[in-house]
């Protein structure tokens, strides 16, 4: 079988596919910023590094069967399917204390459409999906959250100042997940009562997400000891034929 590399990304059916659904979730989101792989992949080395001081916390939106096969390093699985935001925060809470002075936060799930809902490495996909793997570092989000108010208490505590500049960035399989929660919070931010906050926060959703993630070979941990691994949950046959046949989980 072929190894998933970035070059074959953009030969490959699988590299057609995955431009076409990211384009899919461009159009469909329109005001939510995209983060490049090759961006996350940069800041988080640099952070590793010491060479920045910039912050970053991953949420994983998908489901908890995703979650446990990958995830990205350190990223937080949040339930897809929660509609209360307090749940969410509480699990955010009970975790940011480990994140010490990361304030990036990133949002991810399969190919990037739930994602772009929520902001910071927030893990939007279902716990199924972030069992097998996730971002390094990253946090599970539930994409179906609607009360933004604590999600964004729990990020201004994990800036160092009110005048710090933070990255949110969301993920899910693809995108789709991570972009709706990515908009939740652009309109918890909206509102007048966050002005300050909202000129501090740039929220994004993880272009292409974990998917596109997975089949560029780029590092993920198991989401039950934090293994390194390139396994990815597919969600199911349809979504899993935008990913390379050896880094499907079966």
């Amino acid at each position: 079988m072929k190894k998933a590399n970035m070059n074959e990304v953009t030969t490959e059916p699988t590299g057609t596919g995955m431009k076409l659904t990211i384009q899919m979730i461009r159009t469909r989101f329109p005001s939510v910023a995209q983060m490049k792989t090759e961006e996350l992949d940069s800041l988080m080395k640099s952070i590793e590094a010491g060479n920045t001081n910039q912050a970053l916390i991953l949420l994983d939106v998908r489901s908890e069967q995703e979650f446990k096969v990958s995830c990205l390093p350190n990223a937080i699985s949040i339930n897809p399917n929660i509609s209360d935001m307090a749940l969410v925060l509480a699990q955010i809470n009970s975790q940011v204390s480990n994140l010490e002075d990361k304030k990036t936060v990133v949002a991810y799930c399969s190919v990037g459409y739930r994602s772009s809902s929520l902001i910071q490495n927030l893990d939007t996909r279902e716990p199924e999906e972030i069992q097998v793997s996730r971002l390094p570092n990253s946090i599970p989000v539930n994409p179906s959250l609607k009360d933004m108010s604590e999600l964004l208490s729990v990020i201004n505590k994990a800036k160092g100042g009110p005048e710090e500049q933070t990255t949110v960035v969301m993920y899910c399989a693809v995108g789709y997940r991570a972009s709706i929660l990515t908009q939740r919070l652009m309109k918890e931010l909206a509102k007048p009562e966050n002005k300050e906050t909202r000129s501090n926060i740039t929220a994004c959703n993880l272009e292409g997400s974990i998917f596109k993630w997975a089949n560029e070979g780029k590092d993920m941990v198991d989401g039950k000891e934090g293994k390194r691994t390139k396994m990815v949950h597919g969600v199911d046959r349809k979504w899993g034929k935008l990913l390379f046949p050896d880094i499907v989980s079966k």
